[in-house]
């Protein structure tokens, strides 16, 4: 399970989000699960998504602020695997069509 911690004016996010649709649509991402969380009002996010869609990534907006959470860079990225073990973590984009990368976590 892959969560992403994002806001919608985010140009780095919007890019890992375009990355992934392509990862998921080519089989590199097949069998993950990727959940995008932003503290910004739900008409934001709902306006935001009715531009861009994303189908394959569940998007939730957290009633705390996500600084709650020691979010303080966007895009905030943590890798679980399907136990609750966290695998990685990294502020910043990640380029989910990298097949290398994907491999490493299966190896964790």
């Amino acid at each position: 399970c892959v969560i992403i911690f994002f806001t919608t004016w985010c140009g780095s996010c919007h890019a890992e989000f375009k990355s992934i649709e392509r990862a998921v649509f080519n089989g590199a991402a097949d069998g993950i699960d990727f959940i995008a969380v932003t503290d910004e009002p739900i008409q934001k996010l709902q306006n935001y998504l009715g531009v861009y869609g994303y189908d394959d990534i569940t998007f939730l907006q957290s009633e705390k602020s996500v600084s709650t959470y020691d979010i303080r860079s966007f895009p905030t990225v943590y890798i679980y695997n399907d136990k609750g073990k966290l695998l990685y973590s990294k502020v910043g984009a990640i380029e989910w069509e990298d097949r290398a990368f994907i491999s490493t976590l299966d190896n964790k």
